[in-house]
């Protein structure tokens, strides 16, 4: 915030704003140093700016909403096919992770997969050809590259496997 002290009742004078500058720019408690400030109206040559303060200010990480869609259910020899979404996709041209590992009840079952900007979220999706046991199982997709300035958490959703249909074939004459 900005103010006046000292400024007699009847004289006209203002603040006019200046930049305000963070000694960085990334997460943490950093001094910020004010330059360009001056003073304005009918009485402002009254008055002289004896200080434009520094202070700190704090810088938070930006938050981010990943969400994991999930196929199912599926029986136990069907793929299944799992997308994250990681959004904002950036700030200030900033990307919140590069990739995104997948896992299976724990069980890593991809390489890192490269996150890819859609406009406004990163995705990224893979088809498992694993074959999972017929229960339910926790799929998580964990975020890697992450940028200290945001706040990344795991995204997680559920695969319901089903047994599988029994199939039968007969060869022969009827």
């Amino acid at each position: 915030s900005r103010s006046l002290t000292g400024v007699l009742s009847g004289d006209s004078v203002s603040l006019i704003d200046g930049t305000a500058t963070f000694a960085d720019p990334n997460v943490g408690t950093w001094t910020v140093t004010g330059t360009g400030f001056s003073l304005s109206g009918t009485d402002a040559g009254n008055y002289s700016l004896a200080s434009v303060g520094t202070t700190n200010a704090t810088i938070t990480a930006a938050t981010t909403t990943a969400t994991l869609a999930v196929t199912g259910p599926v029986q136990y020899s069907d793929q299944s096919t799992f997308t994250v979404s990681l959004s904002p996709d950036q700030i200030l041209g900033v990307s919140p992770a590069t990739g995104v590992q997948f896992k299976i009840d724990g069980v890593n079952v991809n390489t890192v997969q490269t996150l890819t900007d859609s406009g406004a979220s990163l995705t990224a999706s893979i088809t498992t050809p694993i074959l999972l046991a017929p229960g339910s199982h926790l799929i998580t997709a964990s975020f890697e590259g992450v940028n200290s300035n945001f706040t990344v958490s795991a995204a997680t959703a559920t695969l319901l496997v089903n047994q599988e249909d029994a199939r039968t074939t007969y060869t022969g004459l009827i």
